[in-house]
């Protein structure tokens, strides 16, 4: 049935027939057809008619469950084959049925069976690629034969030897019906991918014990000792290469050894006793060997093709068997953006359905994180072992309970808190093992093992922060100030929930944040401020997809979890009741050209707490005049004409000048300070840069980014209980710019605005799609699109604002806000210190901190807190040295100001001497940075 023929009765004839072949109950046919003629009535059903009917009939088959058989979803119906029948392949099913699932208004629960449905199909992905190359490192590589059947019904005689290809299939079907078996681990990344490769380790000693040296690499480096030789004898035991292969294939030895001894053998042990596999005696010596021997090889393969067949029918669910189908075949079936036999380990297309889950785009505020990567070509796989591993590095050696260290600065409180703390946690922990085990729509129930383990990881990372924390406290403020933070319960049931939300994010775990919360039941607000503790003090420790991901949360939770009606954000909102809410210009730093957030760099040097702008290792010395005094610089930045920021200098007494750091508690003070002050500021920056983003992509000038940002403060500043309780802020954003182009007759339409906001790493549909209307006196809500917010609500506020900003209206008496800008986003240009030696001071360009610190011959450069201290010493001669004028006499800085000497003239070349001297310092410097 082409496409261009769907009449009404060939579409119906075709329905009638697919129904008809897949055997489908009568109920769900009837609900299928009515769901979809309802949907076509209200909405235009563009393309292949048949790709709208499985999505209708899939619904369908779905809802339906066998009475009495909970453990059964659906009613039967192969999924794959519904696929197939309909002539849609998986990927263009997931995407036509995300706009059913809109149109038809099927409910929450199947868009959440639907997003499961595209982890899994992801997770499968990232791990069959692995799989490939696994298998190709331990065995030959599979070449199936014509004659060879696929997902796993070798046509061949009986009792004859399994070939290298009915192998690779046999191995990933164990794998797959290993997983299915273990709910938890379904879509789990990290966990999969081990269990990956245990099955690999199991198959593999299997083979060895069968002596089937024509299945085994030669050169693979796990090969047991004199395998190669004619005299090698055979073990009793079969050979474990987990070790090995965690080493050669990014994998996590603890980690592999643990789905191995607590799931995988009991697993394979009960399917032994109960004869689904067969092998030798479980009284013989390798009870779980004999796998792959000619007699038995055929009926453990049908095996456990049935297992997984009963697990997919009964789930109605993605087959994984279709990877081991031809590319031609798996192109049909699947789909494939990116030829799936041919891409190396790196997921290039993040596209690909459920892969954001896998590998998130880096969020806006974030964009240093891909400067910080020391390889660009990471896989989902390699980024979630780097970060258990990473937080497992930084966690050896500690326990799940205060350490001597942490126990001593409780004995050192007044009243030691150690006994309500540990009670404090160990409630929080049966909170969370509890709401860890529980399914819910979303999320299958888990076992109380895995919840168990991610409970000891995030207590015992808890402990290390709160050592950490305290001893900084108690170095700032002394002994007798770190009982408040001890006794502080909800900063410390923050920090728990944030150390929990590390953990899981580390094992890729489905609990995406923010279910953290609702487990600990927990506010967002809270929650935020404990985000800078964890950042600071393992900045250096975790991996960059763990602080990307902290970086999200914080977005998530400024954009608009603290937003709504309970959060207690409103209770510091509110003390401004009358007034309008603090400006940026009224949290801004005032000495300060850029905004100081959690994640942006040009702040502080992450990784360890910023006291003072600038600060020196114990025993560096500072630049000095000729006789040893010492002259200050204070050093501010101002814009200069171009938009970019200078730094002028003005010596406060006579002599040589040095640089010397100054704390910058004291002149850095806010307008307004505060908890909401502090809020105010992050949100302000993330609200700025997200507007400059999305102007960019609309091509709007400076001067309309700078009446869209005066729109957007003043409906945050004076209608923030009217306009953001219960909303989010790029809804804001959006009107902000439609409303100032629409005064200003730019011609952007609320389509092209949201067309553009969709590129942007946050963008949700949810968020123009279902935009909170108005509160019924019933407590329910009235949602609607953000044209329909723009009309009812937003220009009713602000109206009256916006006009004053139109090109008509008399703006010379409006002062436009000023907008949030990045720290040191441009570079200070290089600034010399006086008219006479040549010593300059200029912003430290990041680059420079991975070459040689010599730029060029007969060069010097001092690096703050990072130089030894002899280049000081040789600058510091350099600058008190005597001034040769003319070559024959010098005239020291003090005579110069006496006597009125113009010192802009350029000194003479150096004597031979002196350069030699410079060269042999550079040689030095040189080789000091080679080491």
């Amino acid at each position: 049935m082409g496409t261009t023929e769907q009449t009404d009765e060939s579409v119906k004839k075709f329905y009638d027939d697919v129904c008809s072949t897949l055997n489908m109950d009568q109920i769900a046919t009837e609900e299928a057809w009515h769901s979809y003629t309802s949907t076509k009535t209200n909405f235009t059903l563009e393309g292949d008619q048949r790709h709208w009917l499985c999505c209708a009939l899939f619904v369908a088959c779905r809802r339906l469950k066998d009475a009495g058989l909970d453990q059964i979803e659906g009613n039967g119906v192969s999924f794959m084959q519904l696929l197939k029948h309909c002539n849609i392949s998986l990927m263009q099913f997931l995407e036509k049925a995300k706009k059913w699932a809109e149109m038809a208004n099927v409910g929450a629960e199947f868009k959440d069976r639907l997003n499961r449905m595209e982890r899994r199909f992801a997770v499968s992905m990232v791990i069959f690629k692995k799989y490939r190359l696994i298998y190709n490192d331990m065995f030959h590589k599979p070449e199936p034969s014509p004659t060879e059947g696929q997902k796993g019904r070798p046509r061949k005689p009986k009792n004859t030897p399994c070939t290298p290809g009915q192998l690779f299939d046999f191995t990933w079907t164990l794998f797959i019906s290993s997983k299915s078996e273990i709910p938890d681990i379904l879509d789990d990344l990290v966990n999969s991918y081990h269990l990956l490769l245990v099955c690999c380790n199991f198959v593999y000693g299997n083979a060895v014990l069968a002596d089937r040296r024509d299945l085994i690499n030669p050169q693979f480096m796990g090969l047991p000792h004199n395998f190669l030789k004619e005299d090698y004898e055979l073990p009793e035991e079969p050979p474990c290469i987990l070790a090995e292969l965690c080493r050669s294939h990014d994998g996590i030895l603890h980690e592999a050894d643990g789905i191995r001894s607590y799931w995988f053998n009991k697993l394979i042990d009960k399917q032994f006793e109960l004869e689904v596999l067969r092998g030798n005696s479980p009284t013989e010596a390798g009870a779980r060997c004999g796998l792959l021997e000619p007699t038995s090889f055929e009926a453990n393969f049908k095996a456990v093709n049935k297992s997984y067949e009963d697990f997919v029918l009964s789930k109605s669910d993605f087959d994984e068997r279709a990877f081991l189908s031809s590319e031609d075949e798996f192109t049909l079936e699947v789909g494939s953006p990116s030829k799936l036999f041919e891409v190396n380990d790196y997921v290039q297309n993040l596209r690909i359905p459920g892969m954001n889950s896998l590998a998130k785009m880096t969020p806006l505020t974030g964009h240093y994180l891909n400067k910080m990567e020391s390889n660009q070509r990471v896989s989902p796989i390699s980024t979630a072992i780097e970060s258990v591993s990473k937080l497992q590095m930084m966690l050896r050696g500690r326990d799940s309970k205060p350490s001597a260290a942490l126990i001593k600065i409780f004995e050192g409180c007044p009243s030691n808190p150690q006994a309500a703390i540990e009670a404090r946690i160990a409630s929080m922990g049966e909170q969370f093992i509890f709401a860890y085990t529980q399914q819910t729509r979303e999320i299958p129930g888990s076992h109380i093992e895995f919840a168990k383990k991610r409970l000891q990881l995030g207590t015992t990372l808890f402990y290390m922060l709160l050592e950490v924390t305290t001893l900084d406290e108690q170095q700032k403020k002394g002994s007798d100030k770190i009982s408040a933070v001890l006794e502080n319960e909800l900063c410390q049931k923050a920090l728990f929930a944030c150390c929990l939300e590390v953990v899981l994010f580390s094992y890729n775990s489905q609990r995406k944040f923010p279910w953290i919360l609702e487990a600990l039941e927990l506010e967002p607000y809270y929650f935020y401020k404990v985000i800078e503790v964890m950042v600071i003090n393992t900045f250096d420790k975790m991996s960059r997809g763990t602080i990307k991901n902290l970086q999200f949360i914080e977005e998530q939770i400024l954009e608009s979890l603290v937003w709504k009606r309970s959060s207690p954000l409103w209770n510091e909102i509110n003390k401004f009741i009358g007034v309008p809410l603090p400006t940026y210009e009224d949290v801004r730093l005032p000495d300060d050209d850029g905004i100081q957030t959690l994640l942006n760099p040009n702040t502080a040097h992450l990784g360890s707490p910023m006291r003072n702008l600038i600060t020196t290792r114990p025993g560096q010395s500072l630049l000095t005049t000729s006789s040893g005094a010492k002259v200050s610089i204070n050093i501010t930045t101002v814009q200069g004409g171009d938009g970019q920021r200078y730094i002028p200098i003005s010596v406060q007494s006579g002599g040589s000048v040095i640089i010397q750091g100054q704390s910058a508690r004291d002149s850095l003070k806010p307008k307004v300070t505060g908890p909401l002050a502090m809020f105010l500021r992050k949100f302000y920056y993330l609200a700025s840069t997200r507007l400059k983003a999305l102007c960019k992509m609309l091509n709007l000038g400076e001067e309309d980014l700078k009446k869209i940002w005066t729109n957007l403060e003043y409906s945050i500043t004076h209608h923030a209980h009217s306009l953001l309780r219960d909303r989010h802020l790029d809804q804001l954003i959006m009107c902000a710019i439609y409303v100032i182009c629409k005064v200003t007759s730019q011609n952007r339409e609320f389509r092209t605005i949201m067309h553009h906001y969709r590129d942007l790493p946050q963008s949700a549909s949810h968020v123009y799609r279902k935009v909170l209307l108005r509160l019924r006196e019933d407590g329910t809500e009235e949602r609607g699109d953000l044209i329909v917010f723009y009309n009812s609500v937003y220009v009713v506020h602000m109206r009256p604002f916006s006009v004053k900003l139109s090109d008509s209206a008399n703006t010379s008496s409006l002062l436009l806000s000023p907008l949030p800008t990045q720290k040191a986003a441009p570079m200070s240009p290089k600034v010399q210190i006086n008219g006479y030696s040549k010593v300059y001071i200029s912003a430290l360009d990041k680059t420079s901190l991975i070459d040689s610190p010599v730029k060029a011959a007969g060069t010097l450069q001092y690096l703050f807190s990072r130089s030894p201290n002899d280049t000081l010493k040789q600058i510091n001669k350099l600058v008190s040295s005597p001034v040769p004028v003319l070559g024959k006499r010098t005239i020291s800085l003090d005579d110069a100001e006496a006597n009125g000497t113009n010192l802009d003239v350029s000194p003479p070349k150096k004597p031979l001497a002196v350069v030699r001297k410079i060269q042999h310092i550079l040689d030095d410097r040189l080789s000091r940075s080679q080491e």
